[in-house]
């Protein structure tokens, strides 16, 4: 009778290297993730199904949790700005809306005109801002005279979108 030849997965790779990476790692530099990313750079793993089942997680995250015993508080936010970092060093508890806030601190955000499909310029929001007159130049119409919605014109008026121009 021959032995039977255990079956390795993917996932189960993916898993046992980063546990034994994370656990020899003592460096302060990055450290990326080799295997698949999302398609914003996040490392992702599967780990084996008896311990978690099908749930896919961040592989920073998961990271984390090797180094320091548990999950990090919401997110797991990169201290570093770089998306397939794993180096636990570089993890930190954080939230979406304090991930947002330091992305633009950073000047990471996309904005304005670097968004995909922009309609508006930094002129044209002076203009709109300008323009803007209660009951007389109201969200309505400039939104019909520059192509965009109201709440476009209502966000950009109260300064939620397009904040960087003045």
């Amino acid at each position: 009778m021959t032995p039977q030849k255990k079956h390795i997965s993917r996932r189960n790779i993916q898993y046992d290297w980063l546990a034994k990476t994370i656990a020899e790692y003592d460096s302060d530099e990055c450290l990326l993730w080799p295997f698949h990313t999302d398609r914003n750079g996040y490392g992702r793993v599967r780990p084996p199904l008896k311990e978690y089942g099908r749930i896919t997680f961040g592989a920073h995250r998961l990271a984390f949790k090797f180094k320091y015993g548990h999950w990090p508080e919401h997110l797991g936010t990169h201290s570093c700005d770089t998306p397939g970092c794993i180096n636990p060093k570089h993890i930190k508890d954080g939230t979406n809306a304090s991930n947002q806030k330091e992305k633009a601190d950073r000047a990471r955000s996309v904005r304005g005109t670097d968004q995909k499909g922009a309609k508006l310029t930094d002129e044209i929001v002076r203009n709109i801002k300008r323009e803007y007159k209660p009951r007389k130049m109201g969200f309505h119409r400039l939104a019909n005279k520059y192509g965009v919605t109201k709440p476009i014109i209502r966000s950009i008026i109260r300064g939620i979108l397009w904040k960087h121009v003045q």
